[in-house]
């Protein structure tokens, strides 16, 4: 049987438990396995029938000094993953901080895109707002001058007819 499977439902270990004896097995298994048991306070394990106890102990009529040596017989597991899994993970989070890499580097780019671009905008607005104070003070001039322009012409009739 392989390192990291069951030895119930021969399947890789999902949230692997390990019995008082050491052996591994897939909580759901494990726990199917107990329930299947006509003990309620005893179950064995499947792999080696080494009996262990099921019920924990009503923790108010323990005294207290030895609460901390009641452990649960069933505990899970941490399993490391095997080195080929280690090393595509390792080789993926390689990638990954390359691209977090470019994209910050994307990222600094745009910045100083935006930057030049909004002080363009900038510049622009400033221009136009030149160009339409320009235009409002030359409107201005106009009709004065038209306004002398009307004068002269009356007074040019005005002397015409006289």
């Amino acid at each position: 049987m392989a390192e990291g499977s069951c030895g119930i439902c021969l399947d890789d270990l999902k949230n692997p438990v390990s019995t008082p004896c050491g052996h591994l097995h897939c909580e759901k298994c494990l726990v199917a396995h107990v329930e299947a048991s006509s003990d309620a306070i005893t179950a064995s394990c499947p792999s080696c029938r080494a009996a262990f106890p099921v019920a924990l102990p009503d923790l108010r009529f323990v005294p207290a000094k030895f609460h901390r040596f009641i452990i649960p017989s069933v505990r899970r597991v941490f399993v490391d993953a095997p080195t080929e899994s280690t090393q595509a993970l390792k080789a993926n989070v390689t990638r990954l901080e390359e691209r977090v890499k470019s994209l910050e580097k994307d990222k600094l780019l745009l910045m100083e895109r935006c930057e030049s671009s909004m002080a363009a905008s900038s510049k622009h607005a400033e221009g136009e707002r030149d160009a339409r104070m320009e235009s409002e003070r030359l409107k201005k001039d106009m009709q004065e001058l038209r306004k002398k322009y009307e004068e002269v012409k009356r007074r040019y009739k005005a002397q015409k007819e006289t």
